[in-house]
């Protein structure tokens, strides 16, 4: 059920594993991530258990030992995903753990066939903004007053096959046996 992320290994989170294996106990240990990170937003219990018991859902789990230290929660359906919850305790925040998180994310969501993936981010978290930049998230659109209070939020997308081409072209050249 568990597996040991690689990137964990290369740096001091050695013991820090990942699973995107949905299991009953998740909805406790996430409910309690959900609460410390999003307080007055958090998700109540029975509405998290409702979503691990969507057969669409996806849920990736960072854990250290028997403690949770993050998640990530989407919705797969036709070639597309939907990040609805993403969150690392403040404690490890800071440590490269939510890239882990989000890279192994994408990854599993390509071998199920995701090309696109969206999620929403308020217009007021530039944190989590700069950080899906970073990762290569494309702002694509605004949905105005999503959040309470008249908030709106940014919509994102990160295209699976642009991403991979990019990648393939900074890579060309890259061979030095090659004639200039």
């Amino acid at each position: 059920m568990w597996r040991e992320s690689r990137e964990c290994n290369k740096q001091k989170n050695r013991e820090v594993l990942l699973t995107f294996e949905k299991t009953p106990e998740f909805s406790q240990i996430i409910f309690e991530i959900e609460r410390e990170v999003f307080e007055d937003r958090a998700w109540n219990l029975a509405l998290l258990e409702e979503e691990l018991r969507n057969d669409f859902t996806m849920v990736g789990l960072l854990s250290k030992g028997r403690e949770g230290i993050g998640y990530i929660i989407a919705r797969l359906i036709q070639g597309e995903a939907e990040i609805l919850r993403f969150a690392i305790r403040p404690m490890f925040q800071g440590r490269g753990l939510g890239k882990i998180l989000l890279q192994d994310f994408i990854r599993e969501a390509s071998l199920k066939g995701v090309t696109r993936i969206y999620l929403e981010v308020s217009e007021k978290n530039k944190r989590a903004y700069n950080f899906y930049k970073k990762m290569g998230f494309h702002e694509v659109g605004v949905r105005r007053d999503y959040y309470s209070q008249g908030e709106n939020a940014f919509l994102m997308e990160y295209n699976l096959e642009v991403e991979a081409a990019l990648a393939d072209a900074s890579n060309v050249g890259a061979n030095h046996d090659l004639p200039i």
